[in-house]
């Protein structure tokens, strides 16, 4: 057993390795997300004293504190924790890639992922891009069986809950299941069926924290009050295309000359008929009501300028990089809080941040060759009808409601390791492709020769050995 994974452990024993090795000599103080993620997570532990916030999902909060009560308040504990849920995240990822592709596609989206340093940056930050990363390749392992059964599909549903506590975009799992049966032929009536049951599960599982909610904020709901995330993606002050946080006029007092001017000026898609709405008064998600009213009726007014958004945003998430770097651009040795790193740690982070950005847009670039030539090579219908679409899905799921509200480009974290899968079997492919040209040229030069046929689709019926890919000629 172990003989048969040994590549695999090898390039997970380097990640654990090298990501240990960060956290230790890199820790940084948490800042902005990052620092409320981190002092709530004290709060629940019962190290400082409890504050709790709407504005923040509360699963890496709770996994955080769990940390905390066993070995203690430490910003490197925080690298470590997430050093083991992104070494779970692969486990699961070269599983449900070996079913799919075999081995060796398998055991390069490791490898991959030793070399995106992408998400090296983020095994020190208190967030929820890590543990989501998790959930995402859970979801991926199921998926990859192909057709889910019932009990998957209940599964699939308890996966999803327990991943709406960290991020709340992953809630409406019906779509994705229900599309996910359709495209394997499988009946409308018992695809919406089994739809249905994901998603039940799903809003069991988050009634607890629908009851927190309400006990906290006043709301039952499983949401965090974040919806006015959508004004701050679409709305007349936008500079460019990533967002910006703008005011409404309701921020302001009421009677003071920046709420009337503020009324004016946004007079020509939106007035809020009660004049006298004071947000001080409000509740998180009260606040995020009104905001979210601006933002449709400025869409509704907007609606092409909300198409190029859309566009735009899809390019930021995808194609540029921040790789969480801001914690270590303002590396402050005057800041008491910070650990400090030794001055040749200090020169390296500063040389390394440009080639960082340029890694990652080429491995971004290659995942999107790779998923091109995996589906130019397989057809786009064969594609999407099994379980080599898994992760395109997944991916796509995960990514719309981010591209209809705002884009952060730290939102794409928990999903690289799906876009590590299609790079690693495009090369894989291109491998494949490489060696039958020799072949071919081999056997041309001998005369008499026959030419090689080309590797074909297992029968319906035959089940591959455990490790062989869904196609023999994937296999290298």
């Amino acid at each position: 057993m172990v003989r048969e994974h040994w590549p695999f452990l090898l390039a997970l024993s380097a990640i654990v390795s090298s990501r240990l090795w960060f956290a230790v000599t890199f820790p940084v103080v948490q800042i902005s997300d990052y620092e409320a993620y981190y002092n709530e997570a004290r709060g629940f532990a019962g190290l400082i004293e409890p504050h709790v916030s709407a504005l923040n999902a509360i699963g890496p909060k709770l996994v955080f504190a769990v940390w905390f009560r066993l070995v203690g308040d430490s910003l490197t504990g925080i690298g470590i924790a997430n050093t083991f849920l992104y070494a779970t995240s692969l486990c699961l990822a070269y599983a449900g890639t070996r079913r799919i592709f075999g081995r060796t596609t398998a055991t390069l989206v490791v490898w991959i992922g030793f070399f995106s340093l992408s998400e090296l940056y983020f095994i020190n930050l208190a967030s929820s891009e890590v543990l989501g990363g998790l959930f995402i390749a859970a979801l991926y392992y199921v998926i990859s069986f192909g057709p889910l059964s019932w009990s998957r599909t209940v599964l699939v549903g308890v996966i999803t809950g327990l991943a709406v506590y960290n991020r709340s975009n992953i809630l409406p799992i019906a779509a994705l299941v229900l599309v996910n049966q359709l495209l394997y032929s499988e009946g409308l009536r018992r695809a919406m069926a089994k739809a249905s049951v994901a998603q039940l599960v799903t809003l069991v599982a988050v009634l607890p924290l629908c009851f927190y909610n309400l006990s906290q904020f006043g709301r039952f709901t499983p949401l965090i009050a974040n919806a006015e995330a959508l004004w701050y993606g679409n709305n007349p002050k936008l500079s460019g295309d990533f967002h910006a946080y703008t005011k409404v006029p309701e921020d302001y007092p009421v009677g003071s000359a920046e709420r009337a001017a503020l009324r004016r000026e946004f007079a020509s898609f939106y007035t809020n008929p009660d004049s006298e709405v004071d947000f001080s008064r409000l509740n998180p998600y009260e606040v995020g009501d009104v905001k979210v009213r601006y933002a449709l009726a400025w869409i509704a007014s907007e609606p092409v300028r909300y198409l190029s958004l859309i566009r735009a945003r899809f390019q930021f998430l995808f194609f540029a990089c921040t790789y969480g770097e801001v914690p270590y651009r303002y590396y402050d040795l005057k800041n008491p809080a910070q650990p400090r790193w030794r001055p040749a740690h200090q020169r390296l982070m500063e040389r390394v941040r440009m080639p960082v950005r340029s890694l990652y847009q080429f491995l971004i670039g290659s995942a999107l060759a790779g998923l091109i030539l995996t589906i130019l090579r397989h057809g786009p219908l064969a594609f999407l009808r099994s379980p080599q679409g898994a992760a395109f899905l997944l991916l796509v799921y995960y990514a719309i409601p981010f591209l209809l509200t705002a884009a952060a480009n730290r939102y794409h974290i928990p999903i690289l390791t799906l876009a590590w899968v299609y790079l690693a079997h495009g090369v894989v492919l291109m491998g494949s492709g490489v060696r039958a040209l020799i072949a071919r040229r081999n056997d041309a030069r001998r005369p008499g020769s026959l030419t090689p046929t080309k590797g074909t689709l297992r029968s319906r019926g035959a089940r591959p050995r455990s490790g062989e890919p869904l196609y023999r000629e994937m296999e290298t």
